[in-house]
């Protein structure tokens, strides 16, 4: 009969303690134990996603979505990235379906701007089978300008496993009269909660 002691293993996901017990035959020496470090879920791109096949699943008659960005700008990942600028109502958009196993919808943005005051320029996320339909926004101004990228992240999950109908990536609000917005947007995509 052989002997077998036990040993329990302890995660931490998103401040919750998981516990496992596991059994190990007992001839086996002791060893050194690491930490299990779990991060939270990478997002899955969705198809052209980040864009580096232009307009491939994505509506965008203006043609936001582009390799030609301006001095200083880099795509997040790839060479293509949607640039919104010059004009309110500025949109690119595709139809969408939130994935059940991973409802959080994921996307980089790059804010530069000039525009001395905040709410003058707005940007924002959102659908068009929902309400409300923006389910994310942001201003565009001098005070909120990333200079780098950012990741955002919108929480679906009461839409898990079905059609948000379009998702709409657009700036509404918008004063050229004074200064300049930029919004950049990249890697767009759906990672668990």
């Amino acid at each position: 009969m052989s002997r077998t002691t036990a040993a329990t293993i302890a995660i931490i996901t998103a401040g919750v303690i998981l516990a496992a017990a596991l059994a190990a035959p007992a001839q086996q020496q002791p060893g050194a134990y690491l930490p299990i470090v779990l991060k939270p879920g990478t997002p899955t791109l969705l198809d052209n996603g980040d864009f580096e096949q232009g307009t491939l699943h994505w509506s965008d008659p203006g043609g936001f979505i582009t390799d030609a960005v301006p001095a200083g700008i880099a795509a997040h990942s790839g060479t293509h990235l949607a640039w919104l600028h010059a004009t309110a109502g500025a949109q690119f958009t595709r139809n969408l379906q939130v994935p059940a196993d991973k409802p959080v919808l994921s996307y980089w943005i790059w804010i530069r701007s000039t525009e001395p005051t905040c709410g003058d320029d707005i940007g924002g996320v959102g659908f068009s089978g929902v309400s409300p339909p923006a389910v994310d926004t942001f201003d565009l101004c001098a005070d909120t300008a990333t200079n780098g990228w950012v990741n955002r992240t919108v929480d679906l999950s009461a839409a898990a496993g079905q059609s948000v109908g379009t998702l709409i990536f657009s700036i509404g609000a918008f004063d050229e009269s004074v200064a300049t917005s930029d919004l950049f947007i990249d890697d767009v995509g759906f990672q668990a909660r």
